[in-house]
């Protein structure tokens, strides 16, 4: 049984159902936090006008991406009625990023899919091909670096204890570094 479950930049690739039956399975009695981690880009970013670009291209083809952004809170409604609280998320860290287009559309171009769904190659190459003749004329030179401000960012979803809970006995280490008995 877990107290705790850590995920990170992954929530948003998994069924949000499965994911909750699974934590309600393996959460320890007494309660257990559900810490999600993500990076958090500026709106302004490169990588964030790219994204919003490359999914508004995916949505005219009748395909809605996914967003970590969204998964958290997703999966807080997914546990509900199970008297789940979920924190605000809290930024932890922050750095600054310099990337280039020509980067950010070369590293899409490797993934097995976009925004968090499975294309067809032919498909995800199209888009891809769409998203680089946008940002030619929205940027122009994509060789040329554009700098940014990322954050981390964590937040916690509590899972209260089941009615069921009973006491926990944690034996204490005997001199040998093992149990007691």
């Amino acid at each position: 049984r877990a107290r705790m479950v850590f995920v990170s930049r992954a929530l948003h690739l998994l069924e949000l159902g499965r994911v909750a039956a699974e934590l309600r399975a393996c959460a320890h009695p007494r309660g257990c936090a559900v810490v999600v981690g993500r990076v958090q880009r500026a709106r302004d970013s490169l990588r964030s006008m790219l994204r919003r670009q490359m999914k508004s291209l995916l949505a005219a083809r009748g395909i809605t991406g996914r967003s970590g952004g969204e998964a958290a809170r997703l999966l807080s409604e997914a546990l509900a009625g199970s008297g789940v609280q979920a924190q605000e998320p809290r930024s932890v860290a922050s750095w600054t990023v310099e990337e280039r287009p020509v980067q950010v559309l070369a590293a899409w171009r490797g993934k097995p899919g976009l925004a968090g769904v499975t294309l067809p190659p032919e498909l995800q190459s199209q888009v891809l091909d769409e998203l680089e003749s946008w940002a030619r004329a929205r940027f122009g030179d994509l060789e040329v670096p554009h700098t940014a401000r990322d954050e981390y960012e964590l937040t916690v979803i509590e899972l209260p204890a089941s009615s069921t809970a009973g006491p926990v006995v944690i034996a204490p280490a005997n001199s040998a570094g093992g149990a007691a008995s």
